[in-house]
Formats: structure tokens, sequence, C-alpha cells
């Protein structure tokens, strides 16, 4: 009996975001996002009560849009989408269209790296965004940033810019002050992709 218990706490389960996880789903966002800086500044850090208090004023239906790696009762990945008819964190970040569904953070704890959670937290925001019926499945991503390899491997693909570089720094002034660096396409180097991958 004791293997049979020691073989499924080994297993990596997907398990639809809870009130619950979000204790350690605020450590996890820390874990993943604390060398991001505000105004260049401070490092992000949202508290317990800070996450549980934007996840209370959020409709039901954000819930139904998260998604928790576990195993055991450990969270070792996190996975939140949103689309045009909900709130988006950080406020301003991307406006979805319609028919899109916006993978707003998706991450993957430092000590489960290379067990393929990432993977298991693409395909279910993939099968989740179908069986809404969606056009496409959007992310954002910073260049440089390994994961690139591993989105464009499940079919998403870089976007290039549209316009003018000083009109999107402009439009996303918030995020530009929050993560604390360039923010666009005015340099190879900085800023951000926007990725997608087509559902239809």
């Amino acid at each position: 009996m004791d293997g049979v218990e020691d073989a499924q706490d080994t297993v990596v389960r997907l398990e639809t975001l809870d009130q619950k996880h979000l204790p350690q789903v605020a450590d996890l966002f820390r874990e993943a996002f604390a060398n991001k800086r505000c105004c260049g500044v401070f490092a992000v850090a949202e508290s317990v009560a800070g996450m549980q208090k934007r996840y209370a004023s959020y409709p039901a239906e954000k819930f139904q849009l998260g998604v928790v790696a576990l195993r055991g009762d450990e969270v070792l990945g996190f996975c939140q989408m949103t689309t045009r008819k909900l709130p988006i964190y950080p406020s301003g970040a991307h406006h979805c269209e319609a028919g899109e569904m916006y993978i707003e953070t998706i991450a993957v704890s430092d000590r489960a790296r290379g067990q393929g959670i990432g993977g298991k937290l693409l395909r279910w925001s993939e099968e989740k965004a179908r069986a809404e019926h969606m056009k496409k499945l959007t992310l954002e991503v910073f260049q440089g940033n390994r994961a690139i390899g591993l989105y464009e491997r499940f079919g998403f693909k870089i976007v290039p810019p549209d316009g003018d570089c000083v009109d999107a720094c402009c439009e996303n002034v918030i995020v530009c002050c929050f993560f604390g660096r360039p923010y666009g396409w005015c340099h190879p180097k900085w800023g951000t992709h926007i990725m997608i991958k087509h559902l239809e």
C-alpha cells in the first residue's frame, strides 16, 4: 500500500484553480517573476493576501480558465488564461479580440523544470481554448526567454510588430513600468514577443 501511495505522489496531475491553491500560486509567482523589476528597482512580488483579494474580485469564470500542476498537494506549475469578457492581470497589459484566448501567466517551479510540466499546461490551454470555440491562442514572452523554443514546438509563432514601436511602447506604458525594462520591439534584445497559435 505504501508503494502505491508513493507512486501516486510522483504523478503530476492538473487541477482547476481554486482558492485553496492561491497561497502556493503566489509563492510560485514570486519565484518565477522575482527578477522582473518595477520601475527598474522593486522586485515584483504579490502577497498571498493581495492575490486572494484580486481573485475575490474576479468573476467565477476566471477560475475555470486557471489550472495548477500538482504533485501530491504541491503546486509545481500554474497557468491562467483570459478572454475579451474577463479582467486581465496586470490591468491593460493586453487587449483580447473576439475569438481570442490569452495566456496571461504560465509558470513552472525551478525545482520541476525539465519534467514536461510546461507542455502539460500548454496542452491544457489549447484544449480549453478549443472547447470554448476560440479562433486563436496567444501569449506574450520576453525576448530571449528560453521558453520561446517550447512555445514554438507547440505551434506558436512570433507575430511581427505592427505599426510604430513608439505607439506600442506608449500603449503599454503600465507594463513597461511594472517590469522595469523597455517594452515593445524598438531593439532586438529588448521588450517582448506576442506569439500566436491559430486554432482553425
